[in-house]
């Protein structure tokens, strides 16, 4: 049996987000495993409101690849990693 040895590619905090880097690895033909950071979290409604349920998209999750597809899945992904900037700074600018 060898040795698999797995990197972190994207560290992301809501479900969205985790979907499309899925669709995008997935449709590259690069192979990743999904690492859910919140074990407690149970997808669906707890309650017939879904009162007290973590919402769709606070999961938080990372997503590796194997170290030899790792340049590859980075490329992909990297619109993901990219922090848009915040209103405070864009107002900043202006003045």
């Amino acid at each position: 049996m060898s040795n698999l040895e797995l990197v972190t590619v994207l560290d992301v905090r809501d479900s969205f987000a985790l979907g499309l880097a899925k669709s995008a690895l997935e449709e590259a033909g690069v192979e990743y495993v999904v690492d859910i950071e919140n074990p407690d979290y149970l997808p669906g409604f707890h309650g017939a409101s879904g009162i007290g349920a973590t919402p769709f998209w606070k999961v938080s999750g990372r997503i590796l690849v194997r170290r030899d597809s790792e340049l590859e899945a980075r490329a992909i992904l990297e619109p993901l990693n990219e922090s848009p900037p915040l209103a405070d700074d864009a107002a900043s600018d202006d003045d």
